[in-house]
């Protein structure tokens, strides 16, 4: 059955299907249906808001979810700690004697951390129970003595070695007496130690990075054949026959009031055809030789 509706010209009911009102002849005016393309990108607007809300209602239900996740554990290792509580209360009520007993043994033999460890395995005891009181206190001033007894003993024993420390070794001596300062804090004549090693070194390094950047780069030792650059190309300088000169062997790298110093054995012609060998010293600063001294000069011992 088709649908009635109003006629716009008359009032009367009229099939929507009728082109014309059978009453007062008013043609009947269609209903717009709405487009595809109008249904397509409502669909799609509709669906890109509810993709938002979906991923905004996500991170907020994960949120939720952990959050929720987060207080049942609390709460499990809370109700964890007070059943353990209970359980040490009931079993300190009912052994009381027994460990306090053990408590003093372990005292007795000097096994102060023990004893404290079995102190603290029951907390609600150490300030209500005087015998457990009475008995911490005594452990912490034990183990005060104890600790000053080592502090003492090993005091001694950095003082005799820094009378065998010689003066100039500053780090040395800075670490030892910074060590009995920490000892003892209020000691002048350490404190002044201290701070005399602490100024000796200070002007000792800067001295040393000063030395080290008039001295330049440090060379750097082949290793393909364990030589130096600047050496070779010294030695091609004074060499009878730079074609000849071959370096055999080399030593690592110190420094000397000159720069970088290495030692370098070596061959070349000399001025009748044959081959010399021969040890030599050289001073290398800003990657260049600039002084070179006999095997005697220096000694690696």
């Amino acid at each position: 059955m088709a649908k009635l509706i109003k006629c716009s010209g008359c009032g009367e009911k009229v099939s929507k299907n009728a082109k014309a009102c059978p009453h007062c002849g008013e043609p009947v005016k269609k209903e717009k249906g709405t487009s595809l393309l109008t249904l397509l990108v409502l669909t799609v607007f509709i669906f890109a808001i509810v993709g938002k809300i979906t991923s905004a209602d996500k991170v907020t239900i994960s949120t939720a979810l952990n959050q929720e996740k987060i207080a049942q554990q609390k709460k499990a290792k809370e109700a964890k700690i007070q059943l353990k509580k209970a359980r040490d209360t009931k079993y300190f009520s009912q052994s009381r004697d027994l460990i306090i007993k053990d408590i003093n043994l372990k005292v007795q033999n000097k096994k102060y951390n023990d004893a404290l460890k079995i102190i603290n395995k029951y907390p609600n005891f150490k300030g209500k129970d005087e015998n457990i009181s009475k008995i911490h206190t005594k452990i912490l001033v034990l183990l005060d003595k104890e600790k000053k007894d080592k502090q003492t003993k090993h005091a001694k024993e950095i003082l005799k070695k820094l009378k065998t420390i010689p003066s100039k070794e500053y780090a040395k001596n800075k670490q030892l007496y910074q060590t009995l300062l920490d000892y003892e804090p209020n000691n002048k004549k350490y404190k002044a130690k201290v701070k005399f090693y602490s100024d000796k070194q200070k002007k000792k390094e800067e001295k040393e990075a000063l030395k080290l950047a008039f001295f330049g780069k440090k060379p750097i030792q082949s290793a393909y054949d364990g030589s130096y650059y600047a050496v070779e190309r010294y030695l091609e300088k004074v060499a009878r026959d730079p074609d000849s000169v071959k370096i055999t062997n080399c030593t690592g790298i110190y420094k000397s009031d000159y720069g970088w110093l290495v030692g370098c054995t070596w061959r070349g012609k000399n001025g009748f055809g044959g081959m010399n060998v021969d040890t030599n010293w050289f001073h290398i600063r800003q990657g260049v030789v600039v002084k070179m001294d006999k095997a005697s000069a220096y000694s690696l011992h």
